[in-house]
């Protein structure tokens, strides 16, 4: 019973000493404020008429 007590210590052990203290994040900060930037953009684009080069570039038709 001890063997078996001992041996998921080591692994335990092992494990914590074998892994990196702090992983690195998957994102950064900059692309996650680029994310909701993205997503501000798409709804709030639309609403108001922002970066819709087509309508300014137009030429008016005779």
């Amino acid at each position: 019973m001890w063997t078996a007590a001992a041996l998921l210590v080591l692994c335990l052990f092992c494990q914590l000493t074998l892994v990196p203290a702090t992983p690195a994040p998957i994102w950064s900060l900059d692309q996650v404020g680029s994310y909701f930037n993205g997503i501000f953009r798409s709804i709030v684009g639309p609403l108001f008429g922002f970066g819709n080069d087509d309508a300014r570039n137009t030429t008016p038709s005779n």
